[in-house]
C-alpha cells in the first residue's frame, strides 16, 4: 500500500468508485471538491520533524505539541493551513 486510497480501511476507494460502497457515505465537498489536489495532499509524506513532534505529543497524557526544537517557536502543526 502506498497511497491513502489503497489503504484497506479507507473510504477513498469507495468514494472514488474503485470498490463497492459497504457503508453509506456522503463525500465531504471541501475535501472532494478538487480530488487530485486532495489525494496529492493526503499522500504527501510529512517531514521528519513533524513526525517526531507528533510522536512526542502522543506520549503525553493529553495530546500537546511541543515547541519546535530549533528556535522554540510554536509548532507549525498548530497553525499550518490545510
Amino acid at each position: 500500500m502506498s497511497t491513502a486510497e489503497e489503504y484497506r480501511y479507507s473510504t477513498f476507494a469507495e468514494l472514488l468508485g474503485q470498490s463497492p460502497l459497504i457503508n453509506p457515505i456522503e463525500a465531504d465537498q471541501m475535501l472532494m471538491g478538487e480530488i487530485e489536489d486532495t489525494l496529492s495532499w493526503i499522500n504527501e509524506m510529512p517531514d521528519a520533524e513533524n513526525i517526531q513532534n507528533v510522536r512526542r505529543a502522543l506520549k503525553r497524557a493529553e495530546f500537546r505539541l511541543a515547541p519546535m526544537r530549533k528556535d522554540r517557536r510554536t509548532s507549525a502543526l498548530e497553525f499550518e493551513e490545510l
